[in-house]
């Protein structure tokens, strides 16, 4: 009733799409459709600036209790980018991909592709997998991708080229379980140096306004300067336990925390440098999600793999190089939907793609050091 009185459309629409009750009256027996139009026509009288907008305070009360937001403009809406989003069957077929298991590869192929790679490009979902190789190259002069059999023939990975980054893409499935147990497996094939997850994420706090500070936008990209492991608070809840912090690479930092704003497919896309959470629960509750980042209040989002990455790094003693890059696609609440995730993972991919080879310097930017 208050925000009624006060004109605050974007709170009406709050309230209601939470399940305000628009029959309820004030002690002069006035609804909020009521009180609305008495501000209007007192606007209209005064020649304030209400006057121009043309609200219809019914249609706005009834539009934002059936759970729709007028005030959306199409930039709410991602853009399409089918032709930067490889279907799977596409990908698999045998005009594209060869597969070859890794203890029948000649030496001589060991030495032309296993042993230059470098850099792993870490995807948890097809999602992510079909943004990744979408903006893969092969590695092959005949134009297909290399999908290489692991040694114990429990995973395996793609050999392409990232720009001017010789890679293996790998797809883990969710959860830092099924992150460790992938990753383990190729670095036994595959020496890499540098270890980038590329994909998508919930967003913590939701900006309405341009300035967003330490909140943020659907389709945002956030490059991890830390990961925090928020795996244990549940089991913790009753016991103040600060939660560990896990540290990205500082050369992988480097080449990616320079960009403001990534442009693509005329959406200009903001990329923050900060903190991500991390653990193994899939978000669709806004409380439990508030729970979890409450002890993690500097967290610009979370997501799932990041802890299993980690702890191949200290098996590996620290033997590579890792971050985390990722889009917000959601809040992990109850209006979570897939709506953004293509457009989010795709730009996600193309920011890093454009990052490695915007390098001042010819060449691989991650060529491996030692062999």
């Amino acid at each position: 009733m208050l925000a009624c009185e006060r004109g605050h459309e974007d709170i009406v629409h709050s309230l209601l799409s939470a399940g305000a009750n628009v029959d309820v009256r004030s002690t002069r027996e006035l609804t909020g459709v009521h009180i609305m139009r008495g501000n209007l026509a007192e606007s209209h009288e005064t020649g304030t600036k209400q006057e121009s907008k043309k609200i219809d305070p019914k249609e706005l009360l009834e539009s934002a209790a059936a759970g729709k937001d007028k005030s959306k403009s199409d930039d709410q809406k991602p853009p399409v980018v089918n032709e930067f989003f490889p279907k799977l069957e596409d990908l698999e077929s045998e005009e594209k991909m060869i597969k070859k298991y890794s203890t029948h590869l000649t030496k001589e192929e060991q030495q032309e592709f296993i042993e230059e790679v470098n850099v792993i490009l870490v995807t948890a979902t097809s999602i992510e997998y079909r943004a990744v190789m979408g903006a893969t190259a092969p590695t092959g002069g005949d134009g297909k991708y290399i999908k290489v059999i692991t040694k114990d023939g429990s995973t395996n990975f793609i050999l392409g080229k990232y720009g001017r980054c010789n890679v293996a893409v790998i797809m883990t499935e969710q959860g830092p379980d099924n992150t460790q147990k992938v990753l383990t497996s190729v670095l036994d094939d595959v020496k890499a140096e540098y270890v980038i997850a590329i994909g998508i994420c919930y967003g913590a706090k939701e900006s309405k306004t341009e300035e967003l500070g330490d909140k943020t936008k659907l389709a945002n990209i956030i490059v991890a300067k830390s990961i925090v492991n928020t795996e244990h608070q549940r089991s913790e809840e009753k016991r103040n336990v600060l939660p560990d912090t896990y540290h990205c690479g500082e050369k992988l930092l480097n080449l990616f925390k320079h960009e403001k704003v990534f442009n693509f497919k005329d959406k200009s896309v903001k990329v923050h440098v900060g903190v991500l959470a991390s653990e193994f629960t899939l978000h669709r509750n806004e409380e439990e999600k508030q729970k979890i980042l409450k002890q993690v209040p500097q967290a610009l989002g979370g997501e799932m793999e990041a802890n299993g990455i980690n702890r191949v790094a200290v098996a590996k003693k620290d033997k590579f190089q890792w971050i985390v890059i990722k889009s917000i696609v959601d809040w992990g609440n109850e209006d979570k939907d897939k709506t953004w995730q293509p457009f989010g993972a795709v730009s996600c991919a193309r920011f890093v793609l454009k990052c490695l080879k915007d390098q001042p310097d010819e060449g691989d930017p991650l060529k491996k050091t030692i062999k």
